[in-house]
């Protein structure tokens, strides 16, 4: 199949094209959440800021300053108690900001200063979203 590709389609094995297609899909997955949080009546900026905190999580979490998997674990817990959703996160973006131990984690995290998680707080989401979210 690889070879055939080679030959054939050598475009379908440009990474680049991989890549966009799941940004497609991811950008998808949070305008869903996105539709869902401000048609409860949440405002756009607070949607925005909730999700670049949630991607911003995603990203630390990828590049190893948090556990691997912790912030997903996390978020699989709460699919079966969506209602520790707020609390969870909202106590992991404390910990965050300060730079110390955060039992949801289960770990010393580092502090992290740009102001991105001062004052955070999380949005409800249902266990639909959690699981885009994840």
């Amino acid at each position: 199949e690889l070879l055939r590709a080679v030959w054939e389609q050598p475009q379908s094995l440009d990474p680049a094209q991989k890549t966009a297609k799941v940004t497609r899909e991811i950008a998808g997955q949070l305008a869903e959440i996105s539709k869902a949080l401000e048609g409860r009546g949440f405002e756009a900026r607070s949607v925005a800021v909730f999700l670049m905190r949630c991607l911003f999580t995603m990203f630390v979490e990828d590049v190893g300053l948090l556990r691997k998997k912790g912030f997903t674990e996390l978020l699989t817990k709460c699919v079966d108690d969506p209602t520790r959703f707020t609390f969870e996160i909202d106590d992991l973006w404390r910990h965050m900001d300060r730079g110390d131990y955060s039992p949801g984690i289960g770990e010393r995290l580092l502090r992290f200063n740009g102001k991105l998680f001062k004052n955070a707080a999380s949005l409800p989401l249902t266990t639909d979203e959690i699981r885009l979210l994840r």
